[in-house]
């Protein structure tokens, strides 16, 4: 089990094995958005590969959802991780 604090290792697996953490996560809440575009399912998963692409990153598949009356969450699925997006315009 690895327990992770500011990039840094607190413990490791049993095997003696460490694991570097390389990556950043990020939380964004974001207000006054363009609400046409994030409501706009084919949108956000086009940003979503945009994104993955420019981080260097492997999609391994992309899944999306769209609410009524409004709302999308995205998800790629990435080899590396995630990247994901929940609106509520």
């Amino acid at each position: 089990m690895e327990i992770y604090k500011k990039n840094q290792i607190l413990s490791s697996f049993s095997n003696g094995q460490k694991l570097s953490h390389q990556s950043k996560h990020c939380l964004l809440e974001l207000y006054r958005c363009d609400c046409e575009k994030i409501n706009d399912e084919s949108f956000l998963r086009c940003t979503l590969n945009r994104a993955a692409k420019l981080a260097n990153a492997t999609v391994l598949n992309l899944i999306s959802n769209k609410f009524e009356p409004q709302g999308v969450t995205a998800i790629a699925l990435l080899a590396e991780s995630h990247i994901s997006i929940h609106t509520w315009p």
